[in-house]
């Protein structure tokens, strides 16, 4: 659905995730012409090298942390602006171990942050992840019906 209303609005979208390792993009590759409106996914992990591809520094991580509000905020910029997409999404966290993740959404107009709160949520990781990617498709749907065309 998300995608044919990014079609129709002639916008793109981009990814930035962590702990769901790649798992949010993969959903949306379920959608027919999700090449139009994917600009890219970046995953990264626990290398911090990789976190500065989204122009994120270590010591920027070692201040706020893997899972924070910040860094939630920072890779979604960064990934918007590596990509130069319309819209970017960013789900932050480096492990599950607090049972929370954060949700940094940029749309055109503004951008929205919300912790998902994971702790209703069983020990298994599979489901953790999978649970913050339906949360996070849910969150950007009504983000997405919100924003102005």
């Amino acid at each position: 659905m998300a995608v044919s209303i990014l079609l129709r609005r002639g916008q793109t979208i981009s990814f930035a995730e962590s702990v769901t390792g790649g798992m949010f993009s993969d959903l949306w590759h379920g959608e027919a012409d999700v090449g139009r409106v994917l600009r890219g996914t970046v995953v990264v992990s626990g290398d911090e090298s990789v976190w500065s591809i989204l122009c994120i520094s270590e010591i920027f991580l070692g201040n706020f942390g893997h899972c924070s509000r910040e860094v939630a905020i920072a890779m979604a910029d960064g990934i918007r602006k590596l990509l130069n997409s319309d819209f970017s999404i960013a789900i932050a966290a480096k492990d599950c171990s607090d049972r929370a993740v954060y949700l940094s959404i940029r749309t055109p107009t503004r951008e929205i942050v919300q912790r998902i709160d994971l702790s209703h949520a069983t020990a298994n990781r599979e489901l953790m992840r999978e649970r913050a990617c339906y949360a996070a498709c849910k969150i950007f749907l009504q983000v997405l019906f919100e924003e102005p065309l």
